[in-house]
């Protein structure tokens, strides 16, 4: 397509479109003509076209793409308007997520939080047209420093700009023009969690964060004293005099979740940041731990998140020593450009001593062929997914996960499917129903309730 590097030693902002112009100008092309090509397999031509289905991006980049300025009170693209925000101390964070919850929830009620019932109604969805219906309404102009932006007020919102995008005539049709990178979201709110916890130098519970809470009169248990400190006592992976944890890394947990199992993840979400409003100091809440909301809606709308983020070029090891060794023998090359391309080329390369089949499937991708059975055989073991099982006298939909410190994880199996790859290689998985067990007895017996 077009691999091009921005000079100049700040990052272009809204300006971005200028860099994106030739690219716009070929996805025209390709989607109201396109190009012929020739095919190699089959030695003919034929006409080519494409589209842009999404963009993936870390919310810094996706506010210069969208056009929206991801800073002061209406932060949130998602929730636009609606974005539930204070200011305290020239400073903005993102509280108030008793507004998700249903309007019948009691929790709406409680007054733990700000001493007041919550009685706004949730964020709405904006679709194209309204979006379309605020850029109208844009002055034009946007705002040159922060305090311009922290200064709006009614209908002057955070659109900075129209996207180059927009130019294509269907990016308003798509439901989901651009991916948050999980990775990123992940990062910022596990270092905001333990940090904060651990009192390090990345925590957010500080002198200032405590004087605010005094400063919006609320949870007054919570208001800095002599001596005071906020942080919980994590014994593992804590080093004698040292508040940094060892070992965090980010992990990957693969599984296929259906619509409904995304919908209830966002209402567990929802209620997890509620109990967090209740514990942390508003501070803690930057713009970075609402994007979480949204997370599931992205994938109900886009699907497996393998396809929608970066993982297998930023953290996977087995690739890291191909990400350094292209660094070094390009160091002027961008990364996120060129390195897929690149890699791909090394993996293909069977007479390579470089040549891995597993990572050269890695490299190609999965395909989007699912297959789902009821009776899988590991290790000499015979699964069957619970619907099975409850028909039968025998049961083998039982599962148990033994985790990085011994402890035991037990469940029942309600799914076994199979992703297809290159290669005659598959991967298969389990979508488990976990219970919570508690403490088990010396006797290892324990009575749990599976309804």
């Amino acid at each position: 397509m077009l691999a091009l590097l921005i000079p100049g030693p700040k990052e272009p902002g809204n300006e971005i479109d200028l860099f994106l112009r030739p690219l716009v100008e070929e996805l025209k092309l390709l989607w109201h003509s396109g190009v012929r090509i020739k095919d190699a397999l089959t030695n003919t031509f034929f006409t080519m076209k494409a589209m842009l289905l999404w963009t993936i991006n870390d919310f810094p980049a996706c506010s210069s793409l969208l056009g929206w300025s991801g800073k002061g009170y209406r932060a949130c693209p998602n929730c636009n308007e609606d974005t539930p925000s204070y200011r305290v101390t020239n400073k903005f964070f993102y509280v108030g997520h008793l507004r998700f919850l249903d309007a019948s929830d009691p929790l709406r009620m409680s007054l733990k939080f700000n001493g007041q019932p919550e009685t706004r109604p949730a964020p709405r969805h904006f679709n194209d047209e309204d979006i379309q219906e605020e850029l109208l309404r844009k002055s034009g102009k946007h705002p040159k420093t922060l305090k311009e932006n922290m200064d709006r007020q009614g209908f002057e919102l955070n659109w900075s700009k129209r996207s180059i995008f927009f130019e294509l005539k269907y990016w308003s049709s798509l439901q989901l023009k651009y991916n948050i990178n999980v990775i990123h979201v992940d990062k910022n709110v596990v270092e905001g969690v333990l940090g904060t916890s651990m009192m390090n130098d990345k925590r957010r519970d500080t002198s200032n964060a405590r004087e605010d809470l005094r400063n919006l009169n609320i949870r007054c248990n919570q208001w800095l004293q002599k001596k005071d400190g906020f942080g919980s006592n994590i014994s593992k992976k804590v080093v004698d005099n040292d508040t940094n944890i060892l070992g965090l890394k980010s992990i990957t947990i693969t599984f296929l979740c259906n619509v409904e199992n995304m919908r209830k993840a966002k209402e567990d979400i929802i209620r997890v940041l509620c109990k967090l409003e209740l514990i942390y100091p508003p501070t803690f809440f930057d713009i970075m731990i609402p994007l979480v909301l949204h997370l599931p809606n992205e994938a109900i709308v886009g699907g497996p998140i393998c396809m929608r983020w970066m993982y297998p070029f930023e953290s996977c090891q087995e690739v890291r020593q191909y990400i350094e060794k292209f660094k070094s023998e390009h160091p002027e090359s961008d990364k996120k450009t060129e390195f897929p391309n690149w890699f791909l080329e090394k993996m293909e390369i069977e007479n390579s001593p470089e040549f891995h089949k597993e990572l050269s499937n890695l490299s190609m991708g999965s395909q989007m062929d699912v297959y789902t059975y009821t009776v899988c055989i590991v290790n000499d073991v015979r699964f069957m997914v619970l619907s099975r099982d409850a028909k039968r006298t025998t049961q083998n939909s039982g599962v148990v996960a033994v985790g990085e410190n011994g402890e035991k994880y037990y469940g029942q199996l309600e799914e076994i499917m199979e992703v297809q790859c290159p290669y005659d290689y598959s991967t298969v998985i389990f979508q488990c129903k976990w219970f919570d067990t508690g403490d088990i007895p010396d006797d290892n017996f324990i009575s749990i309730n599976t309804e």
